[in-house]
């Protein structure tokens, strides 16, 4: 059922932990409430508890699993025990979770859920968890390697990395895009995103997780992390 959502007076702080794969980042615990806001990543929230959300007309729905479709804006409401999945929307239509959390999503759709927005054209959701596609793990993991091993030099050119595999610009561009299904620029952002977020759960403090990934400071990253995730570089506690 929709009704009218108005925005929040207070956002209460996060509370959980945040990890981030190759493509994909996962967030457990509580959920304070969000300013409406979008991200380039699709996003699933699913508890127990039922989650809720505001879409841009406003519109308040509440289901025990919530889709949003790329760039849909958007702002969560409050909720205990909840699960937030994001997934870059690669082109070739791949999705690669791990397996229990692949199975986790896949349960939590066997019930009512609700798509933002309301779109019965919706491009993502939830077709991509039907099958997985095949993908050259061994040629991703060589552009994996040679990307990290420069994150933290900051402008990673696209001239450079292609050369390491004895291509023109153009034509590593046309192949990466083929067998990856995304931009080479995306692929560079979840890498400095995933090694920050790693070495802030390690302990270090966040100046030096930013700059260790690429980042130009601290606030660069938190920008970073907020747009794309909507959650809040100070919410990355360290043990």
């Amino acid at each position: 059922m929709a009704s009218k959502g108005r925005a929040p007076m207070d956002l209460p702080a996060w509370r959980g932990s945040l990890e981030i794969g190759n493509d994909w980042a996962l967030w457990c615990g509580s959920v304070g409430e969000s300013r409406l806001h979008s991200h380039f990543a699709a996003q699933a929230a699913w508890s127990s508890h039922g989650v809720g959300i505001v879409d841009a007309a406003g519109l308040q729905r509440q289901a025990p699993c919530v889709l949003v479709e790329p760039m849909a804006p958007h702002r969560l409401l409050a909720g205990e025990s909840v699960t937030l999945i994001f997934v870059e929307p690669r082109r070739n239509g791949l999705v690669r979770l791990p397996p229990a959390l692949q199975a986790s999503l896949c349960a939590a759709l066997q019930g009512p859920y609700a798509i933002i927005p309301a779109d019965p054209d919706a491009f993502f959701w939830p077709s991509p968890l039907v099958a997985c596609a095949e993908v050259d793990c061994e040629w991703e993991q060589a552009v994996r390697d040679i990307v990290d091993a420069d994150l933290h030099k900051g402008r990673l050119e696209l001239a450079w990395v292609a050369g390491r595999f004895n291509l023109s610009t153009d034509r590593f561009r046309h192949v990466f895009a083929e067998r990856l299904g995304m931009p080479f620029k995306r692929f560079v952002l979840w890498r400095r995103l995933r090694l920050a977020v790693t070495l802030r759960q390690g302990g270090a403090d966040i100046t030096r997780c930013a700059h260790s990934a690429g980042f130009a400071d601290a606030a660069h990253f938190g920008r970073t992390l907020k747009a794309n995730f909507g959650i809040h570089a100070s919410l990355l506690c360290a043990p």
